[in-house]
């Protein structure tokens, strides 16, 4: 994994980079499994909405002030900019070996876990001592409650 590496460079808060990166990965499994549980079963019909009702939606919903075009734009600079940067971190890591390498071999090297557990008490310690709070997850309709 790339936390563990790039935590190896900041040994001062290594501990706490690795303690946030194993809560984040935690959260988002149970997010996955959120949405392969409740959402999945109930997901139907054709999501297409069109150009002009999607970029209503972007005003009215999102507050978005972009068009479909500028949003897809914006899209692909910052994963331009995303992998331009994983570059750079790659190349501190190792020189001679692209970001693609390095997370290839990281993957390799790095076993599966088959569960996680989230901690109890629905807290958890982040890093500089800050607290993060367990939340429910949003419901899958945006109507707020959840």
């Amino acid at each position: 994994m790339l936390i563990p590496a790039l935590a190896e460079q900041a040994p001062e808060i290594k501990g706490e980079l690795l303690s946030a990166s194993r809560e984040a990965a935690a959260a988002m499994e149970e997010y996955v499994g959120f949405l392969e549980a409740e959402v999945l079963p109930k997901a139907s019909g054709d999501f297409a909405v069109g150009k002009e009702l999607f970029e209503e939606m972007l005003r009215e919903n999102h507050m978005l002030d972009y068009t479909a075009d500028e949003l897809l734009e914006l899209g692909r600079e910052l994963f331009r900019k995303t992998k331009e940067e994983m570059e750079l971190v790659a190349a501190e890591i190792s020189p001679d070996k692209s970001a693609r390498d390095i997370l290839r071999r990281r993957r390799a090297i790095t076993p599966r876990p088959r569960s996680f557990s989230m901690p109890t008490g629905g807290r958890w310690s982040g890093p500089n001592g800050s607290w993060w709070r367990r939340t429910s997850s949003p419901s899958p309709r945006g109507s707020g409650s959840g």
